[in-house]
């Protein structure tokens, strides 16, 4: 797996980070977001943020985050099409009413069992073509997901670096070069 960037406005260690609770929804309580680490562009998530806006957009042109190298012996579910989607929901079901759930129709009586999910695997990681093929799917998608990610159920890190840089937006970028 390639490096993870997290961006948040506190600090980031082992010890802070919570335990997965299923939370009636698509994405779980809990665990570690992160983004696949681009040095030019920072990460999807990084991008969608500059876009859209938000708490974790910095008033500076400068990020705060942690560059996450992950261990060699991970284990994480890749969503890379609906297919994966479905399996995992079929493997991992859970019976709940969603709350929130989305405008596209995904079924709100059953979404995946993250605390049961955890035993076997260290986390999900939605992948770009994932993010596209389950963005409006149905009946199971991942509407809130918004971009590449991965959410990680435990410590799965060989090395963290602390770090502050600015990063290039890509809506940006792409004026310059036209």
């Amino acid at each position: 797996m390639q490096i993870q960037l997290f961006v948040l406005t506190e600090e980031l260690s082992k010890e802070k980070m919570k335990p997965i609770k299923n939370n009636n929804f698509i994405k779980p309580l809990g665990g570690l977001w992160t983004s696949t680490y681009n040095s030019i562009f920072g990460s999807d998530w990084v991008q969608y943020s500059l876009k859209t806006g938000g708490i974790l957009v910095p008033e500076t042109d400068y990020w705060n985050g942690y560059l996450l190298i992950p261990k060699s012996d991970i284990k994480l579910y890749e969503v890379n099409s609906y297919e994966d989607l479905e399996w995992l929901v079929n493997k991992y079901k859970i019976k709940v009413k969603l709350k929130n759930y989305s405008l596209y129709a995904p079924r709100i009586d059953e979404t995946i069992d993250f605390e049961k999910m955890q035993s076997h695997w260290d986390g999900i990681h939605l992948t770009k073509q994932g993010v596209i093929e389950t963005k409006k799917s149905y009946p199971y998608n991942l509407d809130g997901w918004d971009v590449e990610s991965t959410i990680w159920f435990r410590w799965m890190f060989a090395n963290v670096i602390k770090m502050k840089r600015e990063f290039i937006s890509k809506n940006e970028f792409e004026k310059v070069s036209l």
